[in-house]
């Protein structure tokens, strides 16, 4: 069996350095859809530079069809605009930790 929790850890750690947005950004959504949240704050910043583009529809390459701010809310069970999502976030990614079950983030039980 592959662990996905460790193969997406490691290339992320791999590839988050990468020149080109275009090849990080499909990196950091493998790690963050798979329970690195260390990806997270990445997507964030593309995902706010972009939100006054496209109708804040940003697309990731290798991903055909997936919007950044859909897969991001999706991931934290959220359904705000990418600014209430980005505070929430904020105020919550030390208590999120990854449901392999749900495969999105909850916050842990020490934090409700």
């Amino acid at each position: 069996d592959v662990d996905f929790g460790k193969l997406a850890e490691a290339v992320w750690k791999k590839n988050r350095f990468n020149q080109s947005q275009w090849e990080i950004l499909p990196f950091a959504v493998f790690a963050v859809k798979n329970g690195n949240k260390e990806a997270f704050p990445y997507l964030f910043s593309q995902m706010l530079r972009q939100s006054t583009r496209n109708n804040g529809q940003y697309y990731v390459p290798g991903y055909q069809g997936l919007s950044l701010p859909y897969l991001i809310n999706d991931l934290l069970d959220r359904d705000t605009d990418v600014k209430e999502t980005f505070a929430w976030y904020n105020k919550n990614a030390n208590r999120l930790l990854f449901d392999k079950k749900q495969m999105k983030y909850v916050l842990s039980k020490e934090a409700r």
